[in-house]
């Protein structure tokens, strides 16, 4: 299960201290930088913070705690090669 991060802007994002947060306050911390129109892909494993198969809301939090982005799926969603995509 991978979660991938597009910095779609003309700089680049510095992700120290960001977050990725599911529904039930699972967190994984973000690092490193997404150059200006790049994406990077995290794979999610059970060490990290495992995606449901029966559906989740997946959150990227900023710095501060704000919420910048969500995306939910459902289990008919979460199949096999599927990208959870933060545009």
């Amino acid at each position: 299960e991978e979660v991938t991060i597009g910095n779609f802007s003309s700089t680049p994002l510095n992700m120290s201290g960001w977050k990725l947060r599911d529904a039930a306050a699972h967190q994984f911390t973000l690092s490193g930088t997404v150059q200006a129109g790049a994406k990077i892909t995290i794979t999610m494993t059970s060490n990290t913070m495992p995606l449901t198969n029966s559906g989740d809301t997946i959150s990227l939090i900023d710095p501060q705690g704000n919420v910048k982005h969500s995306v939910s799926y459902t289990s008919t969603q979460a199949k096999p090669g599927q990208i959870v995509l933060f545009p």
